[in-house]
């Protein structure tokens, strides 16, 4: 189970985990049908692209991590390859992949029972997979890594700079 916010209950986790399932088990559904360098490897940076191997061991790697009850905080690569196949699904979507009734179905009287009105509204307000990158993300600084880390390589007095003043 990825563990993406301390303060949600864990009952809404759960839930939040279940549908990143059924989101990534139809990505890997598409993907099978296809080239690897058509669907999967889109989802991981461009230096990994060509490492067919490693990147298949890398997704299966993140399923088990959605799929077990261990809880997991993420790397910032698995983030990556997350919110990329998520947002995948959503753009590649004409209705944008709705969940809606995934959602409805995950949440049974004795679950409703469990959790706070705020916590209910946000699941409610689950539509699709882009909804969820809002709930599973606090930020999504890891997709400018690349561009930071040529930053720091090219004026690394900026990156020096800055913690000085933290």
């Amino acid at each position: 189970m990825i563990n993406f916010d301390e303060e949600f209950p864990k009952e809404s986790i759960k839930i939040i985990n279940n549908l990143i399932d059924d989101i990534y088990s139809y990505f890997m559904e598409i993907g099978g049908n296809l080239e690897f360098e058509d669907i999967y490897a889109t989802v991981f940076p461009e230096h990994m692209q060509d490492d067919e191997h490693s990147a298949m061991q890398d997704l299966k790697t993140l399923h088990s991590y959605i799929r077990d009850r261990f809880s997991h905080n993420l790397n910032p690569l698995y983030e990556y390859v997350l919110f990329n196949i998520l947002y995948f699904v959503y753009d590649s979507s004409d209705d944008g992949f709705n969940v809606g009734d995934i959602v409805s179905k995950y949440l049974t009287d004795d679950i409703v029972r469990k959790l706070d009105e705020d916590t209910l509204r946000i699941l409610r307000d689950i539509e699709t997979p882009y909804d969820l990158i809002g709930i599973i993300f606090e930020d999504i600084d890891f997709l400018d890594v690349g561009e930071l880390f040529e930053i720091y390589k090219n004026q690394p007095q900026i990156v020096t700079n800055f913690s000085t003043l933290i």
